[in-house]
C-alpha cells in the first residue's frame, strides 16, 4: 500500500476516534443558545435556535453547581469543572473570550469586544497555536484550553462580516488539515485531537455552511478528505435524527 493511501486510511480510521471523543465537552460549560449576541450576525440562521450546539454523545456530565449569588448576567454562573477552570487561569486571552461569551444579555461595549478579538489577527494565530502545540500526553487541562480554542474559532467564522475571515479561515484549514496526531500517540490524546478537528468542522457545518463547503472543497485529494466525509455523513444522520425527534 502507498504512503498516500496509508494516510488516507489514517484519517479514515481517526473520523470513527473521533466520534468516542465528547464533543459532548460542552457539558464543562452551561448550555444555552447563542442566538445573535456575540458577532452580531452570522452565515446561518440556525444560531438562533436553542439546539444550534450541535451535540455529539458525550461523556458522562460533569456535575455542575450554581454559585450563590451569581451573576444573572452570565449564563447560569455555574461552577466550572477545575480543569476548565485551570485552562482559563492559565491562558488569560481564552479566559477573556470565555468570560464574554458566557454574558447572555451583553452590552453593547462587550460585543464590540467580542467583535475586536474575533477580527485580531495576532489572536487568531495565537489560537491556532494552542490548537497545535506538539503535545505527548493527555491533559484535561490542556484539553479543556484546545476546547474553547475551538469555540473561538467557530464563533469567529460564524460572523459573516468578519474582517479577518480569511485569517480565520486558514486557522481552521491549518487546524483540521494538520497531521499532528503521531502513530504512536496514546489512545486518548489522539482521541482529543481527532475530536478538535471534528468539532471544527461539524460546527461550521451547522453554523457556517458555506464556508464549510469551502473547507470540504479544498480537503479534496487531500489525505484528511476521508474524514471530512465521514464527518459530514455523520453531521447529516444527527441532524436528520434531531428533525424527526421535533415532528414527534
Amino acid at each position: 500500500m502507498s504512503p498516500s493511501s496509508n494516510r488516507r486510511q489514517r484519517w479514515a480510521l481517526l473520523a470513527v476516534v473521533a466520534l468516542l471523543v465528547a464533543i459532548g465537552r460542552f457539558f464543562l460549560r452551561p448550555s444555552s443558545s447563542k442566538q445573535e449576541r456575540t458577532a452580531g450576525g452570522t452565515d446561518h440562521a440556525a444560531t438562533t435556535d436553542p439546539k444550534s450546539r450541535l451535540r455529539i454523545p458525550p461523556r458522562p456530565p460533569v456535575a455542575q453547581n450554581v454559585q450563590p449569588g451569581a451573576d444573572h448576567a452570565t449564563r447560569s454562573s455555574q461552577v466550572l469543572p477545575a480543569a476548565m477552570q485551570k485552562a482559563l487561569d492559565d491562558n488569560p486571552h481564552l479566559a477573556q473570550y470565555y468570560r464574554l461569551e458566557q454574558k447572555v444579555l451583553p452590552s453593547a461595549e462587550e460585543r464590540n469586544t467580542l467583535r475586536g478579538m474575533f477580527a485580531d489577527q495576532d489572536l487568531i494565530q495565537t489560537i491556532k497555536e494552542d490548537l497545535l502545540s506538539p503535545e505527548s500526553t493527555y491533559s484535561k487541562e490542556v484539553e479543556a484550553k484546545r476546547m474553547v480554542a475551538v469555540e473561538f474559532l467557530t464563533d469567529a467564522v460564524s460572523w459573516a462580516d468578519n474582517p479577518a475571515m480569511g485569517t480565520v479561515m486558514d486557522a481552521i484549514e491549518g487546524v483540521v488539515f494538520a497531521e499532528n496526531i503521531a502513530a504512536d500517540a496514546p489512545e486518548d490524546l489522539a482521541q482529543s485531537l481527532a475530536g478538535d478537528k471534528m468539532e471544527l468542522y461539524t460546527q461550521m457545518l451547522h453554523r457556517s455552511p458555506a464556508r464549510a463547503a469551502l473547507l470540504a472543497d479544498h480537503a479534496r485529494g487531500k489525505s484528511v478528505e476521508p474524514f471530512l466525509t465521514y464527518s459530514k455523513d455523520w453531521y447529516d444522520r444527527n441532524m436528520r435524527g434531531m428533525k424527526a425527534d421535533e415532528r414527534h
